[in-house]
């Protein structure tokens, strides 16, 4: 700063320099200014040139002076701009180049202004020891000129101390008030300097914060952006599991459907062959009453045979019909079986999916657990009534074999009516037998009659549970797929967020 100053004021030392020398060569050379309007006496105006030789050679030591002061100034600034004396040096060459200006053109009260210019020239420097000095300067030049030399100062030879006072008194309140004005300025820039470091103490805690919370700030996003990509990734695991499962619960719900279907047409089917069997327990109860009557009036014995040979064909007829749907609700057990093993397997899979899918799957897994457990109890049952097919079919084939051997019978009664009371006896005794067969396999299929009610109305209650779930695993698959897209989103924002703090710390660099 000072060094810039340094360099200013030799332009401006030169300047006031020149400005002396063209005022003593108008003056001197050209008498340019003997008619301002300053006062001089008639005596200096006819001594003209004679009292002027003297004083040249004082004019030009002024002359000189400032020349000499500046040549230092700029030999020291050519060394080191910012010499603590070339301010010194500067302030003296503008002092004595205002004293040659107002010597040099004659002492003219105009010219005693150049004191004012160069005190607001000096000023520049901002000291007051500078000011000081060249006040004391400029009076020093005026009590000697008063005393000495009053041409040289006045332009007259005889000039009042009243005036000479009026000059110290403007000199020393132009210097007071320029050294106020530098004080107030120093203590204003004080001031400014102590402010504008509190405020630059205060910008770089302000600065130290932002950083710290803009690296916290990226720490927080990097570690909420991991778990927002884990989450991300979960969210699409469960929805493709969802998927998966809600595809398999539509799957086993058509199963399901497809079974009830065909339990319904296994319940009108047993409810078909119950009915045959009452009228079977019909048939033979009447038969053992026409047997009692035939066996106890004999006289239309072969009459009655021909009944009972009807009637056993009937009776043959009759149960290879059940048989034969003996076999055929085997045919249907089997496929009941199947369904069941699907049942499980797909009930199975749904626990192996609920349990991938962890705390949401929970429920889901509870229901596939009861799903499984009515498979294996419809398996079980399917099983039992297998066996008590079983057993009604070798129980139908002995029937069959009975049925032929009366048939035979009746064929030998009425060749032979010699044997029909015997014959009659032993057809008693297997029609007996052959109710209590009938009245154990009615009992049968009453009971399958029961439990296929039963499971048609459990297989009623899984495929509208499946349905249920299925509704729910879609509704589940909808929420996450949500939730999906707003962590997606989610993950956008910090990202973004990510980027501000990025920029915000590109701009607040520590």
């Amino acid at each position: 700063m000072i060094g810039q100053k340094n360099r200013f004021m030799l332009q401006v030392s030169f300047g006031n320099i020149a400005l002396s020398f063209i005022i003593h060569l108008l003056y001197r050379k050209f008498n340019f200014m003997e008619n301002m309007g300053h006062m001089m006496s008639m005596e200096n105006m006819a001594t003209g040139h004679d009292t002027g030789q003297h004083d040249s050679l004082v004019l030009n030591i002024l002359l000189i002076i400032p020349v000499v002061f500046l040549g230092a100034a700029y030999f020291l600034y050519r060394k080191q701009t910012d010499q603590p004396l070339i301010p010194m040096f500067h302030s003296l060459a503008l002092t004595f180049s205002s004293i040659s200006i107002i010597s040099g053109g004659g002492g003219g009260i105009e010219l005693h202004f150049s004191i004012f210019m160069v005190i607001a020239i000096v000023a520049y420097y901002e000291d007051i020891k500078l000011i000081a000095l060249m006040t004391g300067i400029f009076a020093v030049q005026h009590i000697l000129g008063y005393f000495i030399v009053p041409t040289l100062i006045f332009g007259v030879s005889e000039y009042s101390i009243l005036m000479v006072l009026i000059h110290a008194i403007f000199l020393i309140l132009t210097s007071s008030a320029t050294s106020l004005q530098v004080l107030s300025k120093k203590r204003i820039i004080s001031a400014i300097e102590v402010e504008k470091a509190i405020k630059q103490k205060e910008a770089e805690a302000l600065l130290e914060t932002v950083q710290k919370h803009a690296q916290e700030l990226e720490q927080s996003f990097v570690m909420i952006t991991e778990k927002s990509e884990h989450n991300i990734v979960a969210n699409h695991d469960m929805l493709a599991t969802f998927k998966e499962v809600s595809t398999g619960l539509g799957i086993q719900s058509q199963s399901l459907s497809s079974m009830e279907t065909n339990l319904h047409s296994i319940n009108q089917m047993i409810e078909q062959n119950s009915q045959s069997f009452s009228d079977l327990q019909a048939t033979a109860a009447a038969t053992v009453t026409t047997m009692h009557n035939n066996q106890n009036n004999s006289e239309p014995l072969f009459e009655q045979v021909r009944i009972v040979s009807n009637t056993i064909h009937q009776t043959a007829d009759v149960m290879h019909n059940l048989y034969e749907s003996s076999h055929q609700v085997e045919d249907i057990i089997t496929t009941i079986q199947e369904l069941a093993s699907h049942t499980g397997i797909l009930a199975l899979n749904a626990s192996i999916e609920a349990a991938r899918a962890g705390e949401h799957g929970r429920g889901f897994a509870v229901v596939a657990s009861e799903i499984r457990k009515l498979a294996e109890q419809s398996n079980r049952a399917t099983y039992e009534i297998k066996g008590i097919l079983t057993t009604i079919q070798e129980e139908s084939e002995e029937s069959l074999t009975q049925i032929e051997v009366g048939r035979q019978a009746t064929t030998y009664t009425v060749e032979l009516a010699e044997a029909s009371i015997s014959s009659l006896k032993q057809m008693n005794q297997a029609i007996t037998e052959m109710i209590d067969i009938v009245e154990a396999l009615h009992e049968s299929v009453k009971l399958i009659e029961l439990r296929s009610q039963g499971i048609s109305i459990e297989m009623t209650n899984i495929s509208t549970v499946t349905e249920d779930s299925v509704a729910s695993v879609q509704e589940l698959c909808s929420t996450t797929e949500t939730q999906s897209n707003a962590s997606l989103h989610i993950n956008r924002e910090l990202f973004r967020l990510k980027e501000l703090s990025k920029t915000l710390q590109e701009q607040f660099p520590s």
